[in-house]
């Protein structure tokens, strides 16, 4: 936390790009380094663990009031969703190569 603060202070822009938790406890402490995180990129999976929430809509809902960017990554279906704290919302499809 004190890292993203930190920089933060600094005028830098955060980002985090979380990996799955394998004891599956999904802290709640990573709430406090969201706050201070410009750009969140986890995936659909890890969004609802993260939120403690039941579906993906609901875990954005949540997740969208401490970033200011989520972008959330869809990876079985190979698009991503992008929502920021404002009322945008953006639906991206990855291009295969």
């Amino acid at each position: 936390f004190g890292l993203f603060q930190r920089a933060k202070e600094c005028g830098l822009t955060t980002s985090l790009d979380t990996n799955w938790d394998p004891s599956e406890k999904w802290s709640e402490d990573l709430y406090e380094v969201l706050k201070q995180t410009d750009v969140f990129f986890p995936n659909d999976d890890e969004a609802i663990q993260i939120a403690h929430e039941s579906s993906l809509d609901k875990a954005i809902e949540k997740l969208r009031k401490m970033v200011k960017v989520l972008a959330i990554k869809k990876e079985k279906k190979e698009q991503w969703f992008v929502r920021a704290r404002s009322n945008l919302i953006y639906r991206l499809l990855k291009l295969k190569r």
